[in-house]
């Protein structure tokens, strides 16, 4: 037998009362909102404020000219620390000179470099205690100098005196030529006569040729008016009447007189 569909039975409805009202039908109840995006905190400064919207950064205070980028609006990171690492690394060097500068003035030596050379035939000797070495050995310490540095100043000076005395030397050579072959003999036989007469403080005035001529003249006059004659290695006894016409001869003939009887009597 053929199943036949099963139907529900009919809902019962319960008569109305004349007392109550039909009860309504229940609302379907609305579906939840969904819940909104969570927004992210605003930071605040720490006196509560928020902070103004973010630009682009800016230039440190004191930072020089050469170390900001204008364009990219940036540091220039890698010249910074460049020249850091130079001012770093003088200040080393600094330190280094520093420590090894002579303790006071009277630590610095007074010696030449080692690179001065002096010229051949040559000797220069610095007198340590001339008061202008003092003065220079404080100032010395006063600017800072290594030993190296007032070594080289001395040389500066040693080679100005040695220039000054090769110039003197080269004068006095040309005046003692102007007195001919005989010229060192007769400076050498004035400036003996002065150290007799006691006059040897004035052998550094005679410079010249005139000069010694002017001498040798004058010591003609003296000796010719006294009892000694004059020759260029010491004072002889008076030989007028030995030699013909020693009274009109000149400084030079009666040396030379008297030089010619030496050696005829030798």
């Amino acid at each position: 037998m053929a199943d036949e569909p099963v139907t529900a039975p009919a809902a019962v409805t319960e008569p109305n009362s004349p007392l109550s009202s039909p009860s309504p039908s229940p609302s379907p109840s609305p579906a939840p909102a969904a819940p909104a995006a969570a927004s992210p905190p605003t930071p605040t400064s720490p006196d509560g404020t928020a902070p103004a919207a973010s630009s682009a950064p800016a230039r440190p205070d004191g930072l020089p000219d050469s170390f900001w980028d204008a364009e990219k609006n940036e540091v220039k990171t890698g010249d910074l620390v460049k020249r850091f690492n130079e001012l770093s690394t003088k200040d080393a060097a600094d330190a280094v000179r520093k420590n090894s500068l002579p303790a006071t003035a009277d630590a610095y030596k007074i010696e030449l470099p080692k690179e001065f050379t002096m010229p051949a035939g040559v000797e220069f000797k610095f007198d340590e205690k001339a008061p202008e070495l003092a003065q220079a050995r404080a100032m010395a310490h006063a600017k800072g100098w290594t030993q190296q540095d007032f070594s080289e100043a001395l040389g500066i000076f040693a080679a100005a005196k040695i220039s000054e005395q090769a110039t003197i030397n080269a004068a006095r050579t040309a005046e003692v030529g102007k007195l001919g072959a005989t010229g060192p003999q007769r400076v050498d036989a004035v400036t003996q006569w002065m150290d007799a007469q006691g006059l040897g403080v004035l052998k550094s005035t005679m410079v010249t040729a005139a000069q010694v001529q002017a001498w040798e003249a004058h010591i003609t006059k003296l000796t010719s008016q006294g009892t000694a004659s004059f020759s260029q290695s010491h004072r002889v006894a008076p030989d007028d009447n030995k030699i013909p016409g020693y009274e009109t001869m000149s400084f030079e003939q009666r040396r030379h007189a008297q030089e010619q009887r030496a050696r005829r009597t030798a």
